[in-house]
């Protein structure tokens, strides 16, 4: 089954929905530093690029979507921070969406591409 190949982004997108799903009031906040809960979606988000890159170039290998995955992983990743952003927001109690968290995710998207861009595709020339 070729779907079973994106195992690790579906692992981690349920990660992300569960971290971010969490009532704020069933949830402990540990006060790390200021603004540490950015650091987890961007630290979230950066990972979920990576492994969606990874899986979605296995994915299609031989195929000419190839050349459009950077953009596919970016559009997939600021769909999935919207949406959690906006359930957040409307639907989960003591929990906020927030243009911020937004904000972090999308840069945690980019920093992974730029990441896998400089170094996994460096190594391939």
């Amino acid at each position: 089954m070729k779907l079973f190949r994106f195992w690790k982004s579906a692992c981690w997108f349920i990660l992300i929905l569960i971290v971010t799903f969490l009532p704020g009031s069933s949830s402990r906040r540990i006060k790390l530093f200021i603004h540490a809960d950015k650091l987890i979606h961007l630290l979230l988000f950066f990972t979920f690029s990576l492994l969606l890159i990874i899986d979605t170039k296995k994915f299609f290998q031989t195929s000419s979507i190839q050349k459009n995955i950077i953009i596919a992983v970016t559009l997939t990743g600021v769909a999935v921070g919207l949406f959690t952003e906006l359930v957040q927001y409307f639907v989960i109690v003591d929990r906020s969406g927030t243009i911020g968290d937004l904000i972090a995710d999308i840069s945690g998207i980019l920093i992974g591409i730029g990441i896998y861009k400089l170094i996994i595709d460096k190594f391939k020339s």
